[in-house]
């Protein structure tokens, strides 16, 4: 099983990923229809998302619930790893996220 960590923001979505080599980064995409869908094709059954509700959260997650097992829309005032973070980057609340899901802790 693959994690997916998307950090959403209004144009883009910076991508982290667990899998079984660890953490490492999936990537940048465009928030346009095309590109998810793009993104969205690359999944597996297997494969969970992990986003952290933002203004564009639930556009984005209905795009991907067809192609993952499962989406997973994170409250971000109950993420408090994320909001506590001494360094935050796109990349560590993408990870954070995966992170938090793959132990079954996710808010």
């Amino acid at each position: 099983m693959r994690i997916f960590g998307p950090d959403v923001h209004r144009t883009f979505a910076e991508i982290a990923l667990l899998d079984e080599r660890g953490f490492h980064s999936a990537g940048r995409i465009d928030l346009r229809a095309e590109a998810l869908y793009a993104f969205g094709r690359q999944l597996t059954q297997d494969d969970d998302i992990v986003l952290e509700a933002t203004c564009n959260t639930h556009a984005v997650a209905p795009f991907l619930r067809a192609y993952a097992r499962r989406v997973v829309v994170s409250n971000p005032l109950q993420t408090r790893a994320i909001g506590e973070a001494k360094v935050e980057t796109d990349k560590i609340d993408g990870a954070v996220l995966a992170r938090l899901r793959a132990a079954s802790f996710l808010p």
